[in-house]
């Protein structure tokens, strides 16, 4: 999945990671995720039937302040649907990336 300033590609990756979690079925995807300045910071998230494991990789990023890999654990993944914008979420996260237990994936706009 590439998400380039709300650009949204490969799409159903992501629909179908969200139907195998639903579904207690092993899934995984990657995505990247471009700054303004055009540089990739790269996410994989894997769901074991049980938890999901985020990986957040910003050294590719020039501009960012400290360059890391950071992993969180999940317990689960939330898609909310309003106002034609659709935000995929991680929530019961633990570790370096997660705010107050979340974590925003994806946010995809004019579905």
């Amino acid at each position: 999945i590439v998400d380039q300033h709300g650009q949204v590609s490969n799409l159903k990756s992501m629909e179908r990671f969200f139907a195998d979690y639903q579904n207690k079925h092993k899934s995984s995807i990657k995505l990247v995720n471009y700054t303004n300045e055009g540089d990739p910071i790269f996410y994989t998230i894997d769901y074991n039937g049980i938890n999901i494991t985020f990986i957040k990789n910003t050294t590719n990023d020039k501009y960012a302040g400290t360059k890391s890999i950071t992993s969180n654990t999940c317990s689960g993944i939330v898609r909310n649907v309003e106002n034609g914008t659709t935000v995929y979420m991680l929530k019961g996260c633990k570790g370096k990336s997660a705010n107050n237990g979340k974590i925003e994936v994806l946010t995809v706009k004019g579905n």
